[in-house]
């Protein structure tokens, strides 16, 4: 029982987390901003974008999205937002090191998160 509330928890936050995001995201008009500066290939007067990666624009689009995402964290301006990102990326992949290397493990003896 204790593993399905913990699993139940999960997912909620998860919602709650894509709802705070992509909810304040949108309200503030960041969103709007995001899909359009991808779409006219601008990110400010003096960045260009580009948007022509493969020539297929169900695959383009959503590269230019992700692009247009991270610029900011990739191109130097802010080293604090670059070090954000990296002690996040650390995190999540020692994590899910961890969690690969405890699934993959024989027996019975694995810790009951992993074990359901």
């Amino acid at each position: 029982m204790k593993a399905r509330s913990i699993a139940t928890s999960y997912r909620a936050l998860s919602v709650l987390s894509v709802a705070l995001l992509w909810g304040l995201y949108a309200l503030n008009g960041g969103l709007e901003a995001f899909f359009l500066s991808s779409w006219h290939a601008r990110l400010k007067e003096d960045i260009p974008l580009s948007t022509n990666y493969t020539g297929i624009f169900l695959i383009d689009f959503p590269v230019t999205l992700l692009v247009t995402f991270f610029y900011f964290v990739t191109d130097g301006s802010d080293e604090g937002l670059q070090l954000l990102a990296f002690e996040g990326y650390a995190t999540l992949q020692s994590t899910f090191v961890w969690l690969y290397a405890e699934m993959a493990r024989p027996g019975s003896h694995k810790p009951w998160v992993v074990a359901v």
